[in-house]
């Protein structure tokens, strides 16, 4: 899932032309559109890296009740996919630092190099 609508139809257009006739696509949809919904797994897309981006969507994106929504989906497991610029963003500087907290403290759980991947793009 994503917070926006064109990236979850390229996703879904992407996996839909990679899958064999006739399977079954996964649910792929935004945070607001799966909201009531529980999966074993969940992806979170949160791919945006151009830092001026970043800056104007930040407030979107962390957004505690949208990550909360998102996350709270799986009864498994949750792989949040999100680009460096938007993990090391310096969201002290950006305004309404109250509602970052909950960003800031998924980011410091999954910022150990151990749990990062190397950059490279997933969709060709």
């Amino acid at each position: 899932m994503t917070p926006f609508r064109r990236q979850a139809a390229l996703i879904r257009n992407r996996r839909q032309a990679q899958l064999p006739a006739g399977a079954r696509l996964p649910i792929i949809d935004t945070v607001e559109r799966v909201q009531g919904l529980t999966v074993e797994l969940v992806v979170v897309s949160l791919c945006a890296s151009e830092p001026n981006y970043v800056a104007s969507v930040l407030p979107f994106l962390c957004s505690p009740n949208r990550l909360n929504v998102a996350i709270s989906r799986a009864r498994t497991k949750v792989v949040l996919v999100a680009s460096s610029t938007l993990t090391d963003h310096p969201v002290s500087e950006a305004a309404g630092q109250g509602q970052f907290a909950f960003w800031r403290q998924l980011v410091e759980l999954v910022g150990s190099s151990s749990m990062r991947c190397p950059p490279e793009p997933v969709l060709r």
